[in-house]
């Protein structure tokens, strides 16, 4: 694998920010298990900066070899990605030496608030739709997404400053967090990604089981490796089920 995967709409990577770069307005939004998420201002633009902190009880060489075969997967999966035609945040900047991702923040409302908010059923149709394009793009790509739930997907706001969801344009999906995404052709690791999605749907959107079949529809329709990936997809379900039933 090539490790220059330049983003498709960024010319010229800086390769070492110097501190000028970063204004000091930086703004923490997220604490993973993996990651710290700040909105900083980088190159005069606001960014997510990605950093994924150090393991204190992990052996530090190992960590810091994890940390930064991960980092270099996430921005290869985004770069790829966006290369097959999925909306994604543009990468800015990559420092390997700290683990830390420089990316595109992204104004926009994700697809659970999008949901909670109560859209018309034509919008839940079209956005089911696009939900299910977008899937099939990643695996036709060969990306696996890894964490396909409705938080991990936003819609843009409208330019003209538009803050109400009713404005939002539901067949202009963003996939966002890549930080468990990898390479694979093996249909099961799609079926996998797609079951990931239907256990978020239905946990966190009660009732949305029409609007996950509308996904797999749309998917069937566009995605060449659609006919292994369902098929498995009703094995993964049934090792699901006795799972929860054994736990």
């Amino acid at each position: 694998h090539h490790h220059h995967h330049h983003h498709p709409r960024e010319n010229g990577m800086s390769s070492t920010p110097t501190n000028a770069v970063f204004a000091a307005d930086s703004a923490l939004i997220g604490m993973g298990a993996e990651a710290r998420i700040r909105k900083i201002t980088f190159l005069g633009r606001p960014t997510i900066e990605k950093d994924r902190f150090e393991k204190t009880y992990r052996h530090s060489f190992l960590d810091q070899k994890l940390r930064a075969k991960r980092t270099a997967m996430e921005a290869r999966c985004i770069t790829r990605a966006y290369k097959t035609g999925v909306h994604t945040p543009m990468l800015y900047h990559v420092n390997m030496a700290e683990c830390k991702l420089y990316m595109e923040h992204i104004d926009g409302v994700s697809v659970k608030e999008y949901l909670f908010a109560g859209p018309h059923p034509g919008q839940v149709d079209a956005l089911a739709d696009e939900i299910g394009r977008c899937i099939s793009l990643l695996h036709d790509g060969g990306i696996v997404h890894g964490d396909l739930t409705t938080s991990n997907m936003l819609l843009r706001r409208t330019p003209h400053g538009d803050r109400c969801t009713a404005a939002l344009d539901p067949t202009r999906l963003t996939l966002i967090d890549f930080g468990l995404a990898f390479t694979s052709l093996d249909c099961e690791d799609y079926a996998v990604d797609l079951y990931v999605l239907e256990r978020a749907l239905l946990s966190t959107h009660p009732g949305a089981q029409p609007l996950f079949d509308r996904v797999l529809a749309a998917y069937r329709a566009a995605c060449t490796k659609a006919p292994l990936a369902l098929a498995r997809l009703d094995k993964v379900r049934q090792r699901g089920r006795k799972r929860s039933m054994a736990g």
